[in-house]
């Protein structure tokens, strides 16, 4: 819709609703007391009403939230006044739900230029809207972080095989920036982690993609310090590539945590493993006392002694019994049969 009036008939209004059909947004046409007297099949979608049901009713009734009744009434004055509105405004679907549109509304005239009603068309902008909220405050957080000295950057220029940080990337190091030469930046990465830094730097390159890698660099203190990197690669025209950009944040505070958590669970697991074992080998020597009542001799009492923990305490166990010097009687149990003899 332009900026002036469109001249449309009350006749023809009805008569363009196949055209508004065709239309990608939610169309609406209303007389000069709000009431609906068009609705195309994008109004359908997006304010969930069918047709059949919104022509004939009020706007301020379907698709105005309660709160927003005084607002809509000053933009319809405005726009039957003669003027266009466009901007952001809520609206109320058939679900109770509310989306968020971006609309123009223009006054309809008819061939003597008397003002008949309006003409609506909105797109749903909620997600959109959203999305760029998300972004605004991801870039606000990073921002803040630059200019709190947080956040190193980085480049490497292939054709001159130089690479440049910022004060902020030295410090991140832990060297003095006058110190860089631009090359020897790999003898501070600790040693461990060196060949996995590396190799996610040449996948990149490789696949002209991006790339994360956290890892721990060594300050001249010999304090460690992790570092959690992240950068892009940047291709010409034909494809090549012409080098990296990127930045750096420090998470040694968070890797401590983790490596702190993870401590924990590995001692909270082998507690519990040393209990179960503890409370295995308990219910077991009381089992004995069970067994030796059931035993007709002390050899009895070994093969019953041995059968008893396999496989519950072992795959084989061997019970000896010397009585006296140069007699030594042994039984055996093990969970594969084909091995007893052995």
């Amino acid at each position: 819709m332009g900026g002036s009036a469109d001249r449309v008939s009350p006749q023809g209004l009805t008569e363009i609703s196949t055209i508004l059909d065709a239309l990608q947004r939610a169309v609406i046409l209303t007389d000069c007391e709000m009431m609906i007297t068009g609705w195309n099949a994008k109004a359908e979608q997006l304010y969930g009403w069918p047709t059949a049901e919104a022509i004939g009713r009020s706007v301020y009734d379907l698709i105005t939230p309660p709160d927003l009744l005084d607002v809509g009434r000053s933009v319809m004055a405005d726009v039957l006044a003669g003027h266009t509105w466009t901007g952001d405004i809520r609206v109320l679907r058939r679900d109770g739900s509310q989306r968020l549109t971006f609309s123009f509304i223009n006054p309809v005239v008819d061939a003597s230029g008397k003002i008949v009603g309006a003409i609506s068309s909105a797109n749903d902008i909620t997600d959109a809207r959203r999305l760029e909220r998300e972004a605004s405050t991801a870039a606000d957080h990073l921002l803040l972080a630059f200019a709190a000295g947080d956040v190193g950057t980085w480049r490497w220029d292939r054709r001159g095989s130089l690479m440049s940080w910022d004060d902020a990337m030295c410090r991140l190091f832990g060297i003095e920036p006058s110190a860089f030469d631009g090359e020897s930046w790999q003898h501070l990465v600790h040693p461990d982690d060196l060949e996995r830094v590396t190799s996610n730097l040449a996948a990149a390159i490789e696949h002209r993609g991006a790339y994360e890698v956290d890892f721990r660099v060594i300050w001249a203190d010999r304090s460690e310090h992790w570092i959690d990197s992240r950068g892009k690669v940047f291709v010409g025209d034909a494809n090549e590539v012409l080098g990296t950009i990127g930045y750096a944040t420090e998470i040694t505070d968070r890797k401590a945590a983790e490596l702190d958590a993870r401590r924990r669970a590995a001692d909270a697991e082998r507690l519990a493993n040393d209990e179960s074992r503890q409370r295995l080998r308990l219910e077991f020597l009381v089992g004995l006392n069970d067994l030796a009542i059931q035993a007709v001799d002390h050899r009895d009492l070994m093969r019953r002694t041995a059968m008893a923990a396999v496989p519950r305490l072992g795959d084989w166990c061997t019970v000896h019994f010397a009585p006296q010097p140069g007699v030594h009687e042994i039984e055996v149990a093990h969970s594969d049969p084909d091995r007893m003899e052995w």
